[in-house]
């Protein structure tokens, strides 16, 4: 009896279970009818051990698939396990059997081909039972030619959970056929690089490579991101491809934002969605899909520049910019390093420029497709390299600028906001340049280069540059000042002095002074020879060759000259601060200074010549001016006599305070009388300081003493000429003082007197043969005393309208006492000649006091008419 339906079934399970493909193969081919296609693929699903080889039963698969099944063993040979089972037992046991459908969660159920989907569930089958992805490998492999979503399938599940398992992660294990067919979109994505230990500036181009590119291949293929069949339009499948690769493109850019080298170093050693290991599975890429990616992977380097985030990564902007260019054959890309900028101009077109807005550097919006920024074509190339180039500068000029705030800075920041970074670069070249000549000029070329990209050549062209906005001539100030602040007189004078291109020289020369005084207001000692003086010092001595009529320049040097004399006096303003160099050029009066270096240095009125010296320089500095009583600015020759006049006056108090007369009285008579009286300038230093000496009165002399009684005689030649020349309204204090002083030294005159006749009388007494006193004729001396009283009654008008008009008609005299002099000494020789008595030299210096005033004003306090003394 032939074998029942039922007892070929149950053959047909007991072969696939003992794996006895061989038995299989030729039951099939025996019983064509009753073991069809599907019911053969699902016993096989069901009943065939995971751990089969693959290879066992690929050529029975094949052989299905082409329905042409043949066996190779003799019917004799195949034993059938069911024919000791009777019919009804045998259909018992085919109603037992739990086939498998061939279907799967990960595969579209309206699968037509039925080896195909037994190939797809075999393969999760064995994944799920022994995990092998060899295994699968080899079932799938030989099938890939025949069914193009299965190679897709393959290389997007298959190859990544192979190179997964490559992977030294401690999250390959956990991946499996499902597991890698559960993922898709930006999760998906993210699951499978983390998958990797990766630390900082990891490179993971490779497993973009070699896991990312094969399993974005297959997701729109069987995955749960679409089920649907691929489509046949090719704009279609463009589109799907870019949007599968955007995924990549965003985690880059993100990546980027926290990990900057690792983003970078990824994309130039990946390049792109064409750069996939596909291993043994096969991948067509059509042309568009080849533009398509070019054009979005040079969109993505362009965008990752602009997230450049400083200094560290400038090398790795470098390499993707020259990558770029090369992908997208663009020549114009510089080729030039610091020293060849003269080369390097920017040729972007005004209508590029101004197609830019800040909306542009959002980083959400960089990789979008309409962005100027990062369209792969010639003019955003070239802008974004020479912001590069920009950006490179300023890192030598030690500020770090992100590529996004360089392109704000030169686009959309304020002549305010570019100035302030381009003072900050001048401001730190004296640290990096030092003092290398070479290494400054380099710093002033790229600074010019970094206003205007040399666009200042291009007829028609707006100014580009992140320092565009800036004032050109502002910027070459700056340089000059720091040239000459930091001692590089060389290129100061070659590109600013010799070369009028640059500044116009009523600028330099602003420009030096401000220099100048910025050294001199900021020393702390006045010498020359040290510090800020020094500094200033050396630009007045380097510069003034070249500007010979500079008056301004002349002023400061005296200005310098004049501080340099003073820092060798001690001088402190009040609560005791040392006196700096900017004092004394902001010292509202002063000439105060030296009435502050006296009362601080004993005996410094001693060096009167430095200090006419320092008083003469001041008035060279501009320091001093002065008017005359009319009004008018005294000239400088008249300044300076003036001066000199206020600075003997203040030396002869100074003398006087510290008890030195004779040094007073030589400073009057040798030094202030020295200076003629005019109507412009009377003098009035010489009636104040003879008037101050003439009061002075010291307290260590005897009153008897012949140095005492000479000092009263200068005291009171002092006062006769304080009298003739002083104002009215300080005549009777001077006539008083005199009239006082004059008691005095009548007092003086007649105590020494009395004290000589004592003296002589003693003498007469105790020598041997001597005279007595009856003998001895006494001295005949004035009657002054009463001839005064006597004039004081006769006196026809007041004390003080005698002395104004007298003091009218002798103030034409500067200096009266000479006259006076002359006559006293003819005095002394008729007197010589008439008197046979001896007279005493100091009572000649008094008569001759006395007689000039008298020929004057001297009968106004009382003094004896010249007639009454014969």
């Amino acid at each position: 009896m032939p074998d029942s339906k039922a007892h070929i079934v149950l053959d047909a399970v007991q072969f696939t279970t003992e794996a006895d493909i061989a038995s299989l193969a030729q039951l099939i081919s025996n019983e064509p009818t009753t073991l069809q296609l599907e019911l053969v693929l699902r016993i096989l699903l069901t009943y065939l051990p995971e751990g089969t080889e693959p290879s066992h039963y690929v050529p029975l698969l094949q052989a299905l698939r082409t329905g042409k099944v043949r066996g190779n063993l003799p019917d004799a040979v195949v034993s059938r396990p069911s024919k000791e089972i009777s019919r009804e037992a045998a259909k018992d046991n085919i109603r037992k059997l739990r086939l498998t459908v061939l279907s799967h969660p990960h595969i579209p159920q309206e699968r037509d081909d039925l080896i195909e989907s037994f190939l797809l569930c075999r393969a999760y089958k064995i994944d799920a039972e022994i995990g092998s992805s060899i295994y699968i490998q080899e079932l799938i492999g030989p099938f890939i030619a025949q069914y193009k979503s299965l190679a897709r399938w393959g290389v997007s599940t298959i190859l990544p959970l192979q190179r997964l398992e490559q992977e030294d992660t401690d999250l390959s294990a956990t991946f499996s056929l499902n597991s890698i067919s559960d993922l898709h979109g930006k999760l998906g994505l993210e699951t499978l690089l983390g998958a990797v230990k990766a630390e900082k500036g990891h490179d993971y181009s490779v497993q973009l490579r070699r896991i990312i590119g094969p399993w974005l291949l297959g997701q729109n293929s069987y995955n749960e991101g679409n089920r649907t069949k691929p489509s046949s339009n090719s704009s279609v499948q463009t589109q799907v491809w870019a949007a599968r690769w955007s995924l990549v493109y965003q985690w880059l850019l993100d990546l980027a934002q926290i990990d900057y080298h690792s983003a970078t170093t990824t994309y130039i050693r990946w390049n792109g969605p064409l750069d996939v290991d596909y291993g043994i599975w096969p991948e067509e890429t059509s042309p568009e899909h080849l533009t398509t990616s070019n054009l979005a992977y040079q969109r993505l380097g362009l965008a990752l520049v602009y997230l450049s985030p400083g200094a560290d990564s400038r090398s790795d902007v470098d390499a993707t910019l020259h990558l770029i260019a090369d992908r997208a054959q663009i020549d114009s890309l510089r080729k030039h390093n610091d020293e060849d900028l003269g080369n390097l101009q920017s040729r972007i077109p005004d209508s590029y420029i101004s197609s830019i807005s800040r909306l542009h550097l959002s980083p959400g919006e960089l990789f979008d497709d309409l962005n100027p920024l990062t369209q792969p074509r010639n003019e955003s190339l070239q802008f974004a390299d020479l912001i590069f180039v920009s950006a490179s500068l300023m890192d030598g000029f030690r500020i770090d600028l992100t590529m996004e705030r360089a392109v704000n800075l030169a686009l959309f920041d304020s002549a305010a906001s570019q100035w302030s970074i381009c003072a900050e670069v001048v401001h730190n070249l004296p640290s990096i340049c030092d003092k290398d000549d070479k290494a400054w000029i380099e710093a002033r070329t790229k600074l010019l280069w970094l206003r205007d990209w040399n666009t200042g050549t291009l007829p028609g062209s707006s100014r580009q540059g992140i320092f565009s906005q800036t004032d050109t001539q502002e910027l070459h100030v700056a340089i000059l000042k720091s040239l000459v602040a930091n001692g590089r007189y060389k290129p100061a004078i070659e590109f600013y002095v010799q070369s009028s291109q640059s500044l116009p020289l009523p600028t330099v020369k602003d420009a030096l002074i401000n220099v100048i005084l910025g050294a001199y207001d900021n020393a702390s000692n006045g010498n020359k020879t040290r510090g800020g003086i020094k500094k200033a010092t050396e630009i007045v001595t380097t510069f003034r060759p070249h500007f010979h009529e500079f008056q301004r320049l002349v002023a400061i040097w005296a200005l310098i000259q004049a501080t340099h004399k003073l820092s060798f006096y001690s001088l402190t303003l009040q609560h005791g601060v040392a006196l700096l160099p900017v004092n004394i050029r902001i010292h509202p009066e002063p000439l105060l200074l030296i009435d502050r270096l006296l009362q601080q240095n004993p005996r410094s009125y001693t060096k009167l010549d430095d200090l006419l010296d320092i008083g003469r320089d001041l008035v060279k500095a501009g320091r001093i001016t002065l008017t005359s009583k009319a009004g008018k600015i005294s000239s400088e020759e008249e300044t300076l006599e003036q001066v000199e006049q206020s600075i003997i006056a203040k030396a002869i108090s100074a003398a006087l305070v510290e008890d030195d007369f004779d040094t007073a009285y030589s400073y009057i008579v040798n030094r202030l009388s020295n200076f003629s009286a005019t109507e412009s300038s009377p003098n009035d230093h010489l009636w104040q300081a003879a008037y101050q000496a003439g009061r002075y009165a010291s307290k260590t002399k005897s009153s008897t003493s012949p140095s005492f009684l000479r000092r009263l005689e200068q005291r009171m030649e002092l006062l006769s000429q304080a009298a003739l020349i002083a104002p009215v309204s300080s005549l009777q204090e001077v006539l008083l003082t005199w009239r006082g002083c004059e008691k005095e030294l009548v007092k003086a005159l007649t105590q020494e007197s009395e004290e000589e006749n004592a003296w002589q009388a003693k003498g007469d007494r105790t020598l041997p043969g001597g005279f007595s006193h009856q003998d001895v004729a006494p001295i005949q001396t004035k009657a002054r005393e009463h001839t005064r009283m006597a004039m004081d009654e006769e006196a026809p008008m007041g004390l003080f309208d005698v002395a104004r008009g007298a003091a009218a008609a002798l103030s034409k005299s500067a200096f009266p006492l000479r006259g006076h002099s002359e006559r006293a000494s003819s005095e002394m020789a008729r007197s010589d000649e008439d008197t046979p008595q001896r007279v005493r030299k100091r009572d000649m210096v008094s008569n001759m006091v006395t007689g000039g005033l008298v020929s004057g004003i001297g009968w106004v306090i009382g003094a004896p008419s010249t007639k009454d003394d014969g």
